[in-house]
């Protein structure tokens, strides 16, 4: 980004810009024992489940101004969000036979060998935020500016996952795998103006994310008792 600086010659902006998203969790599976050898009419619940989960958003920004050769200024700053809580959900099978006006449609699953899973969760998380900003000047020897900002808020967290998946073997599956989730609090910053100074805000925020995976079981046993293809 190119600015016109005060004194006439043009100011060069570089930013650089990096978001990670992580998390780490264990959960308890309670099946329900209903059968799966065959695809249910609309819906089988095939089990619950409660988790207690960590994860995180880490933030960095870094701009670099530049005036011809001259470094004339720089600012960074990391936005860390931790999230702790738990949740609790439900998962099984679900048919697309049921739908109206929509002919065949579950029979066209069948005809290629495809089963179709939900699995979704919600949960409460406290949302830890940190903030730290750096302004170095380096055109003139002026003192660093430096910056530090703290937020804890309360989060849901909710998860719908959809699985379309192809037995190809015993022991051998291809599954297209689609995860839409909501978060209500992700922070973000405002920045000082002429009457209010930098501080933490959030905004809701919703996403997916789509990827296939090949489930291969290791041992003697099928991938998945009782399920034929």
């Amino acid at each position: 980004m190119t600015h016109r600086a005060p004194w006439g010659r043009y100011l060069r902006t570089k930013t650089e810009r990096d978001a990670d998203y992580w998390g780490a969790s264990a959960e308890l599976k309670f099946a329900t024992g209903a059968p799966k050898e065959v695809k249910p009419q609309i819906y089988r619940n095939d089990y619950f489940i409660a988790g207690f989960d960590v994860r995180g958003i880490d933030q960095d920004n870094r701009l670099n101004g530049v005036q011809g050769p001259l470094d004339v200024f720089t600012y960074s700053e990391t936005l860390d969000t931790t999230y702790t809580g738990g949740y609790i959900g439900f998962g099984g099978e679900y048919s697309f036979g049921f739908i109206p006006g929509i002919k065949n449609v579950g029979g066209f699953y069948d005809r290629l060998g495809l089963r179709t899973y939900v699995n979704a969760t919600a949960g409460l998380y406290n949302a830890e935020t940190d903030y730290t900003g750096r302004f170095d000047y380096r055109f003139f020897p002026t003192p660093t500016s430096n910056v530090s900002r703290s937020d804890d808020d309360l989060a849901f967290i909710g998860t719908v996952s959809l699985e379309t998946r192809k037995q190809i073997g015993d022991r051998t599956s291809l599954s297209l795998w689609t995860d839409y989730e909501y978060i209500s609090s992700v922070p973000k910053m405002i920045y000082a103006g002429p009457n209010s100074p930098t501080r933490i805000d959030d905004e809701a925020v919703f996403a997916t994310r789509t990827m296939l995976r090949l489930n291969i079981g290791l041992g003697s046993q099928m991938l998945y008792n009782g399920q034929g293809y």
